[in-house]
């Protein structure tokens, strides 16, 4: 489920209201601009937390749960990765930077530190609840809860209140910082973006500005980008085995993450979902091993085995393939070999 159905829901209502309020109360223009900024924003943040919600769970590694302050957080620093921690940590802070900066200037009562600390920290919560809540109507962790995320988000908001009394203090300013100020800003902005672009300009690089601690043993074309294939990281988790990243290429901040899913050494497959199509993917032990068949809906899909032993196969439509399917293993000396199904739930 796509956020579209709410967000024309949510956007006539709007409209309706604004409509009434701004005939009956004679409400500002620049109030109503602030007004329409706040709502857009909010469905922005809307549909990054929330949307899209699976309609089930097609197989790969579920979310788990982190209740433990700067569990996530202090994981990220461990990877040393400038890029992975401004994506992951500085992404979470900006989310809500907006809401601090806009808030105030909406509802004048609000416009104090700590009245931006209690609502931002509200606001958070009550995304993070509704992952929480969405996933156990689920039955599966789709996004997970995560405190870092509260704290985070928290952070940002009071860093975008912070942005907004700055900048009206440099508005009662008559001296060069008036004037030097959005020089700063441009030069701080673009070196950010520079490195985050020249940092993602290929998918290897996208992988090691992640995690560089591995590199791709495997690269793969899937959908609409690549699937790289590597060791896991045990900075990063606990299983020993593979991890499958895929990535896919913007126009603007070059190749960037969209899933993955690890393949640890005692299981034999494991999958993810990109672009309603699945990567079914592993590693087989097996030197005299040929091909690997999965069988679904009567249809037959294959893979080579390469000298690594990996193999991959690409479906073009989303599939739990631990009980959709089956999957064999063709040896060389012409013999067939069911492949269990044995996947990381990490």
């Amino acid at each position: 489920m796509t956020i579209t159905p709410f967000a024309i829901v949510a956007t006539v209502l709007y409209l309706i209201l604004a409509i009434e309020l701004g005939v009956k109360k004679k409400v500002s223009i620049r109030r109503q601009v602030l007004s329409l900024l706040f709502f857009a924003y909010l469905l922005v943040v809307v549909d990054i937390t929330l949307f899209p919600i699976p309609y089930a769970h097609h197989g790969g590694n579920l979310q788990e749960n982190n209740l433990i302050p700067f569990k996530t957080i202090m994981g990220i620093l461990k990877l040393g990765s400038l890029s992975n921690a401004l994506s992951n940590i500085g992404g979470n802070v900006f989310l809500f930077a907006p809401f601090g900066f806009l808030m105030p200037l909406l509802f004048r009562k609000q416009n104090s530190y700590t009245r931006v600390l209690l609502f931002g920290f509200l606001g958070t919560l009550c995304v993070e609840s509704s992952q929480f809540i969405i996933s156990a109507i689920l039955g599966f962790t789709y996004r997970s809860f995560d405190v870092d995320d509260l704290i985070c988000n928290t952070v940002g908001a009071l860093f975008g209140y912070a942005i907004l009394r700055g900048y009206n203090f440099l508005l009662r300013q008559k001296g060069i910082w008036v004037k030097l100020s959005p020089i700063l800003a441009v030069v701080v902005l673009g070196g950010i973006f520079g490195y985050e672009y020249t940092s993602h300009s290929t998918p290897e690089r996208a992988q090691e500005s992640m995690d560089s601690n591995v590199l791709p043993l495997v690269t793969v074309p899937f959908s609409k980008g690549v699937v790289l294939i590597t060791q896991t990281d045990p900075k990063s988790t606990k299983e020993a085995g593979y991890e499958a990243w895929y990535f896919e290429k913007t126009s603007l901040f070059g190749w960037r993450l969209k899933a993955t899913s690890i393949d640890a050494l005692n299981h034999s497959v494991n999958s993810l979902i990109a672009n309603e199509q699945t990567f079914i993917w592993g590693i087989t032990g097996n030197s005299n091993a040929k091909e690997v068949v999965y069988r679904t809906k009567g249809e037959f899909y294959k893979s080579s085995v390469n000298t690594q032993g990996f193999w991959n196969i690409a479906l073009p439509f989303p599939q739990n393939i631990s009980s959709s399917g089956s999957l064999s293993l063709v040896l060389h000396d012409g013999r067939t070999v069911t492949l269990p199904f044995q996947t990381s739930k990490q």
